[in-house]
C-alpha cells in the first residue's frame, strides 16, 4: 500500500519483482511508478518493459513505455491502457505533485497524502477540475490559488480542511 517509483537496471540472471497483494510486477530493466491503495493497484511505465501478473485469477499483461495498468482488487479486473501524461506519475522523483484537468474528488486524496491533512469536500466542489504543479508551496498557498480561480473557500482546523462553494 502506498506509492513508489523504481529505476531498475536489467540483469539477465536476476529478476526483480514488486508485489502488492495478489498483484505482481516482474521488472525487465525499467523505470516505472506503482501506486496501491485499498481498491486499485496502478502501474505506469516510463521506460523499458514490465510484466503484470494477477495471481488470484491468472490475468496478465505487458506494459511498454507510455502505458499503464490498473488492477481493481474488488472487481478482480486488470485493465491496460495508454497513458499520455506519464509525467504526472514520475513527478514524485522530482519532489513534485502534478495534476492535469483532475476532478477535485480525485485530487483531494493526493493532496491529503502529500501534505498529511484531511480534506472534506462539499458536494458542490467535487467536480471542479484543476491543472497544476506543486513543488514547494504550502497547502494554504495551493488552496488560496484554487479559491481565487474558482468560487470556493476553505477553512482549516488543525489538520482538517473543509472546502465549500463560496
Amino acid at each position: 500500500k502506498g506509492e513508489a517509483f523504481f529505476d531498475v537496471k536489467h540483469k539477465k540472471d536476476l529478476s526483480f519483482k514488486v508485489k502488492s497483494g495478489v498483484h505482481t510486477i516482474t521488472v525487465l530493466g525499467t523505470r516505472f511508478n506503482v501506486k496501491a491503495n485499498e481498491r486499485i493497484v496502478e502501474t505506469v511505465l516510463e521506460e523499458g518493459k514490465v510484466q503484470i501478473n494477477v495471481d488470484a485469477n491468472n490475468q496478465q499483461c505487458q506494459l511498454l513505455p507510455g502505458q499503464k495498468s490498473e488492477f481493481d482488487i474488488y472487481g478482480n479486473k486488470l485493465i491496460k491502457s495508454d497513458e499520455p501524461f506519464v509525467a504526472i506519475y514520475t513527478a514524485i522523483t522530482k519532489g513534485q505533485l502534478v495534476f492535469k484537468n483532475e476532478a477535485f474528488s480525485k485530487l483531494a486524496p493526493r493532496l491529503e497524502q502529500w501534505y498529511g491533512v484531511n480534506i472534506i469536500l462539499d458536494d458542490a466542489v467535487k467536480d471542479l477540475r484543476f491543472t497544476g504543479t506543486v513543488e514547494n508551496e504550502s497547502i494554504g498557498d495551493i488552496l488560496n490559488i484554487m479559491a481565487m480561480s474558482n468560487n470556493i473557500r476553505f477553512t482549516q482546523t488543525n489538520d482538517t480542511i473543509t472546502i465549500t462553494q463560496n
